[in-house]
């Protein structure tokens, strides 16, 4: 059974966000005041509580040249367990169940139910009549979900990215990779257009970014 501690003061929005930002690995607080929009001693007053509540964890690094050391933030064995109670352990083991026993041509067909499911729910919510329009109107819509998403608009030649710095699916992603395959699908269906998973977090970066092309 997963343990989730109970922490002395209920999270705010602004503690759900940094613990967010750590989940891909440990930062510095002036990273993560950047990636906030915050100052750093915002951020040290939030660290200030989440270290104490066993949710985060400060490491020291060394430089590997002239230099002062470097103090990083990670989350705890705590700190995960408490984001993964966004993304109940049944969902996961659901998730397993159906995925159990299928040959690949049934999981792809499973994979794109879902995903038609998923885009069916999102495509009301987001409008536009051109992929990079819907890709930012769909970024408001991760934002208004306390997601951090943004659109970097396209230049000449070159197509417009969607990055999104928190995966709301991340507890089945990190069982299942073909969760990222879903969460591409879905999203192509609401842009109307080819997407491709062009960055992942689970590939060591910070974010993920989806662009338009095959």
């Amino acid at each position: 059974m997963l343990e989730v501690p109970v922490t002395p003061a209920p999270l705010t929005e602004g503690d759900w966000a940094l613990l967010r930002l750590l989940q891909p690995g440990p930062k510095t607080a002036e990273q993560l005041a950047q990636r906030l929009g915050v100052t750093r001693s915002a951020v040290r007053t939030r660290l200030a509580r989440l270290v104490p509540w066993g949710l985060v964890e400060r490491a020291i690094e060394s430089p590997s040249g002239p230099g002062r050391p470097a103090h990083h933030y990670r989350l705890t064995a705590s700190g995960r367990n408490v984001l993964r109670r966004v993304m109940p352990e049944l969902a996961v083991a659901l998730w397993q169940e159906l995925r159990r026993d299928q040959n690949p041509q049934a999981q792809r067909g499973l994979l794109q139910r879902v995903a038609r499911a998923m885009a069916g729910e999102l495509a009301g919510q987001v409008s536009g009549s051109t992929p990079q329009e819907r890709l930012e109107s769909l970024a408001r819509m991760f934002q208004a979900r306390n997601i951090q998403a943004q659109v970097e608009p396209a230049s000449e030649g070159q197509l417009p990215v969607l990055t999104v710095h928190d995966c709301p699916y991340a507890a089945l992603a990190e069982e299942d990779r073909s969760i990222c395959a879903l969460e591409r699908m879905a999203l192509a269906q609401v842009v109307d257009a080819p997407l491709r998973l062009s960055q992942c977090r689970f590939q060591g970066k910070d974010y993920c970014q989806f662009q338009p092309g095959c």
